[in-house]
């Protein structure tokens, strides 16, 4: 289901894949993050997703006139979770916000994994 917003003039709707697209790169934006994450339906593992297939890790649902939104991410290890996520959060909710004009009413982000390298 797209976004709504309803203006002056008439009705805007925007693609989920668009929000998807807008929450992927303020997620990968932000320090400490490997990528985003997506179950394999097929075997049931988490696999690390590459730039064009974010909407595959990000979930949208609605609110009324807000959005929910999902990710699943892989972070470095040694990092700070709570500290990295909570910047991860900050930074999808003024990216969206201020995109798209949409209100954002929460955010939820499932930590998959930790790269060691």
């Amino acid at each position: 289901m797209p976004g709504k917003k309803i203006t002056a003039l008439g009705a805007i709707y925007i693609d989920d894949k668009v929000i998807s697209a807008i929450v992927g790169n303020a997620a990968m934006k932000c320090y400490g993050i490997v990528g985003l994450a997506a179950k394999n339906s097929l075997d049931g593992l988490f696999q690390l997703l590459s730039r064009e297939s974010y909407k595959r890790g990000v979930n949208i649902a609605f609110d009324g006139n807000e959005l929910i939104l999902s990710l699943s991410v892989i972070l470095e290890y040694g990092v700070r979770i709570n500290a990295v996520t909570e910047n991860i959060m900050e930074n999808i909710k003024y990216s969206v916000e201020s995109t798209t004009g949409l209100h954002v009413n929460n955010i939820e982000i499932l930590v998959q994994g930790l790269r060691m390298e």
